[in-house]
C-alpha cells in the first residue's frame, strides 16, 4: 500500500473513531469517549509519521511518536 493510502487510512479510521466519541459522549459514556480519543490522536500521528517518511513500529506511546518526527517538522515537539 502506498504511504498516501496508508495516511488516508489512517484518517478514515481517526474520523470513524470521532464519531464513536462523540456518540459515547453524548450518552455519558465518558471513559469509553476519551480511549476513542485517544485512538483518534494515535491514528492521527501515524498519519503524519507515515507522510514524514518515519518507520514506526507497533509502540502506541504517543510520546515516542512525537518524539520520532524530524527535527523542523510543524508538528514535532
Amino acid at each position: 500500500m502506498s504511504a498516501e493510502r496508508r495516511v488516508a487510512a489512517f484518517f478514515d479510521l481517526a474520523d470513524r473513531g470521532l464519531k464513536s466519541a462523540e456518540l459515547l459522549f453524548r450518552d455519558g459514556q465518558f471513559e469509553d469517549a476519551a480511549y476513542f480519543a485517544q485512538q483518534i490522536v494515535e491514528r492521527v500521528a501515524r498519519a503524519l509519521l507515515t507522510k514524514a517518511g518515519v518507520p514506526f513500529g507497533t509502540s502506541h506511546n504517543l510520546g515516542q511518536m512525537a518524539s520520532a518526527l524530524p527535527e523542523g517538522h510543524p508538528t514535532s515537539p
